[in-house]
């Protein structure tokens, strides 16, 4: 199957709304091969990005035949409940209220959810209350607020359907007593900063907060609830994604406590948070509910979208345009500028037949020492790019599947094999942008940035890399 550039027609639909500024990534001054590599990358990014939009994931994973809501292989019966309540965050959470909404209408008795928009606004019977990502503020904590005060109204016939998508840490945040929104909001930020992974973060927040950990649940409990979860974590685990704010808590005060010991952050987080994780571990605080704890019996927690969704339809769409791809990883972690020069090393190395496209999934991290601005799918690249630079027939692209790439404007990058020559001849050093971790200024100098804004999902991050074998 010739690996051709996609009909004319296909340009002049709405197949790149996504990515606002495909057809410039597409183009390249380096020849048709370039392009035509560069044009099949951000299709398949497109594809992956499509396919755990909401949408996509309710219409094959969740589906009301008369009063029966079907999620995955399990079936529950409306009409057994007296209300139905729908709360939850994230940065789904709003599209996966209105595919809730279309489903079930009327039946909804009313509803709280937090999500990252500009003022408050209605799908139907819930309230979409704006919160802040990847750092709480006022916001959070009103939202919160509602659904807990929602939560308290549960009776052994209610069924709260629960949405949780990534973010929805941050966005539903009710801090224990005796730590302040700021105490939270300081720890976070240096958990961020200092490379901690989503599993580490979280631990941490769990038990900093009243509703994380299977508290939420906890509060809902005799009521019955169904959590529809659209992870954003490597490896799935229920109990990560967004904290587990209704999934039994494996972790205690003592591992919280040891993650700041780890990053050398017992001295630099609030006096407060110290003091509350060193009454956890003396068994002053009371922990979260544990797997076995009875609050959990009424409780049905299912993941409808994962990367792994993404990562196949990405492998999809290099399939159907004539490459013969490899799925690496779903699990990709590790320092992002180290994940990048190790999967051009992994390119190189696989570069004979049978295979001459790769996708990986996951999430990477960055060690904040400088001070640019960007994130870690943009750091990947141009760690990458600067192992590349010679290679004309490889292209590379790393994007997250939300749209927003650390506190820059991008979503992740695009490369090939003449980007850094690119970068020299406008007098701009990959080395030097690389070490002041300012991978999203160098990108908007030299191009490359992907562009989309909030994509309305989050499973974590893609990486795509497509070899030229002429």
């Amino acid at each position: 199957m010739s690996k051709g550039f996609s009909t004319p027609e296909r340009c002049l639909h709405d197949l790149y709304l996504i990515i606002k500024n495909f057809e410039a990534l597409a183009d390249s001054p380096h020849g048709e091969g370039v392009r035509r590599l560069r044009t099949h990358v951000l299709e398949a990014a497109e594809a992956a990005i499509r396919s755990v939009m909401p949408e996509s994931l309710f219409r094959s994973k969740v589906r009301v035949t008369g009063s029966i809501l079907h999620v995955l292989n399990d079936a529950f019966d409306l009409d057994g409940f007296s209300e139905i309540y729908v709360i939850g965050g994230g940065k789904a959470s709003v599209e996966m209220v209105a595919q809730l909404n279309s489903m079930l209408g009327n039946r909804i008795s009313g509803g709280e959810v937090a999500a990252k928009v500009d003022g408050e606004l209605k799908v139907g019977a819930v309230r979409i209350n704006p919160a802040s990502h990847p750092v709480p503020d006022e916001r959070s904590l009103e939202a919160t607020q509602r659904i807990i005060e929602l939560a308290s109204k549960a009776t052994p016939q209610s069924l709260y359907i629960v949405v949780i998508s990534g973010g929805a840490s941050a966005m539903i945040s009710s801090p224990r007593v005796g730590v302040s929104l700021e105490d939270k909001a300081m720890t976070t930020k240096l958990l961020l900063e200092c490379g901690a992974d989503i599993e580490e973060i979280n631990t941490v927040r769990k038990h900093l907060s009243m509703v994380k950990g299977g508290q939420l649940q906890k509060l809902i409990y005799p009521a019955t609830t169904i959590t529809l979860i659209i992870s954003d974590v490597v490896g799935d685990k229920p109990e990560v994604i967004a904290s587990g704010p209704t999934v039994p808590d494996p972790t205690s005060f003592r591992d919280a406590y040891r993650v700041l010991e780890k990053y050398g952050l017992l001295n630099r987080v609030p006096q407060a948070v110290l003091k509350l994780l060193e009454r956890g571990v003396r068994g002053l605080e009371e922990d979260t509910p544990k797997p076995g704890s009875t609050v959990f019996k009424t409780a049905h927690n299912y993941i409808i979208g994962s990367n792994t969704d993404a990562c196949m339809a990405a492998w999809s769409s290099l399939k159907e345009r004539g490459y013969n791809p490899l799925l690496l990883t779903t699990r990709m972690q590790g320092e992002a500028r180290e994940v990048g020069r190790f999967l051009v090393g992994v390119g190189s190395s696989l570069s004979n037949p049978p295979f001459d496209a790769y996708v990986v999934g996951g999430e990477t991290t960055v060690t904040v020492r400088g001070s640019g601005v960007g994130g870690r799918n943009q750091e990947l690249c141009l760690s990458a790019l600067i192992s590349l630079r010679g290679c004309g027939g490889v292209v590379l692209a790393s994007v997250g599947t939300d749209g927003v790439d650390g506190f820059s404007e991008a979503a992740g990058g695009i490369i090939d094999g003449y980007t850094y020559s690119d970068a020299l001849e406008r007098g701009v050093s990959p080395e030097e942008y690389l070490d002041n971790n300012d991978s999203g200024t160098f990108f908007k100098r030299v191009g490359g940035a992907i562009l989309t804004g909030p994509t309305g999902t989050n499973v974590s991050d893609l990486v795509l890399l497509v070899t030229h074998r002429d």
